[in-house]
């Protein structure tokens, strides 16, 4: 039983890095895109798109489906490695492997967003023109969290833009903190419960 559930969770971790190639090759247009990425969108974009029709993962610059795709995907791994493991699971192991995967996205979004916010504060410090080439891509990506946290923070106060980009940077730097605190005090409570 133990060898299967090992099985199991190799090939779901097998499809996670076919999953990965597909994404990083679709970022990169060219001569590549040949008969292995033909093959590659024929094994995973149907998992893929299945993710794709929630707008909750889209902005209208960026797609995090993949993200939460490869995410599911790893929570099954997971189960089935400690099933392998262990012989069994706990619902609290169950819980505390949801925690993780719902953690690692929401993590990877606040850094994203903190690391657009340091480019975006590079760009008006050094005077970059932000209507062009990856200064302009920064710029649209910043713009909407900006605009939302502006809106929180100062209620749509006239703000100076390097004082708006600061704050807004701080803001998620302390949410980010404190959550991975609270992910942490759940991620034992749950990983010690007898059920």
């Amino acid at each position: 039983m133990g060898m299967l559930m090992y099985f199991i969770a190799s090939l779901i971790n097998l499809y996670l890095i076919l999953i990965l190639i597909r994404v990083i090759l679709s970022w990169i247009q060219g001569p590549h895109q040949g008969r292995i990425y033909e093959i590659l969108g024929l094994i995973c974009d149907p998992y893929l798109n299945w993710f794709r029709r929630f707008r909750a993962f889209q902005t209208p610059t960026l797609d995090f489906s993949p993200i939460v795709a490869m995410a599911v995907l790893s929570v099954l791994s997971n189960i089935f490695y400690a099933i392998g493991r262990f012989g069994h699971i706990t619902i609290g192991y169950i819980l505390a492997i949801l925690l993780s995967a719902i953690w690692s996205f929401v993590s990877f979004i606040l850094g994203f967003f903190i690391l657009v916010l340091i480019l975006q504060l590079i760009s008006f410090s050094t005077n970059r023109d932000v209507y062009n080439g990856f200064w302009r891509i920064v710029d649209l990506m910043a713009q909407p969290i900006l605009y939302r946290l502006n809106r929180r923070i100062f209620k749509f106060q006239t703000t100076d833009s390097r004082k708006c980009i600061i704050s807004c940077g701080v803001f998620l730097l302390v949410i980010w903190i404190i959550l991975g605190i609270a992910v942490f005090l759940l991620d034992v409570l749950f990983r010690s419960l007898p059920f």
